[in-house]
């Protein structure tokens, strides 16, 4: 199943997309006649333009170290800090939390064990802007 995520804002009764150029390029994935739903819902708390930012550099600064590109260190990372593991009736399930979802406190958890993680594994110095 695939699901997409989109992120906006509501003006004057409409949704006005952060990228509506994905949106419209990443619907044309779909076959035609497929049932769809599609849920609106307040964003509460999710980090900021400035921790994003931060985030691709150091994305790119750590892939460009190891040989990778930022989207692949940005896959690998939130399974290193973001895979969550429960049992549920008696089986493990696994779950993974998308960095877009995360609060303000969520990413900063994330950052700060990002940043610990390349210094001492890697021995990279990220930047802080």
């Amino acid at each position: 199943m695939l699901v997409l995520k989109y992120f906006g804002k509501i003006k004057k009764g409409k949704i006005i997309f952060d990228n509506k150029a994905k949106l419209i390029n990443d619907l044309s994935n779909f076959n035609d006649d497929i049932k769809v739903v599609i849920e609106i819902r307040e964003a509460k708390d999710v980090r900021t333009n400035q921790q994003n930012k931060l985030w691709w550099v150091w994305m790119n600064t750590i892939g460009d170290t190891i040989g990778y590109s930022a989207p692949e260190i940005h896959e690998i990372l939130k399974y290193k800090f973001l895979m969550k593991e429960e049992m549920i009736d008696g089986e493990m399930h696994q779950s993974l939390k998308s960095t877009t979802t995360l609060t303000k406190k969520e990413f900063n958890k994330l950052t700060n064990d990002v940043l610990y993680w390349a210094n001492d594994t890697l021995n990279i110095n990220l930047p802080n802007e």
